[in-house]
């Protein structure tokens, strides 16, 4: 039996527990993805725990993808993403857009 797909949007950095929680709950039956957009793609570049999450959780599978154009408007130009982490070069909205047009559940963390 094929695996779940879900793509979480993620848009508040105060909903990063939540999000971390949700995926910890699934990563074994669940094909999981996050595109982070708007104010929670700077805390991404911090280094600390949050950034050692989002790599943990890349590492057991979660596809990270964070918003070319969020990046842009908050200086972030050339910065390096957290390990596996990808950047949606056609932004955020058209990355979630791609995946729910190959069967990816959309969720909005919120």
């Amino acid at each position: 039996m094929e695996k779940e797909k879900w793509v979480f949007q993620m848009f508040d950095p105060e909903h990063f527990p939540h999000l971390f929680n949700m995926l910890h709950a699934n990563l074994d039956r669940v094909d999981l993805k996050v595109v982070v957009i708007a104010g929670a793609v700077l805390p991404v570049f911090t280094h600390g725990h949050l950034r050692e999450t989002i790599e943990e959780l890349i590492s057991q599978g979660v596809n990270f993808e964070i918003c070319n154009n969020s990046m842009h408007i908050l200086g972030l130009d050339g910065q390096e993403p957290p390990k596996g982490a990808t950047v949606a070069t056609n932004g955020g909205l058209q990355a979630i857009h791609a995946a729910r047009k190959v069967g990816y559940e959309y969720y909005v963390v919120a």
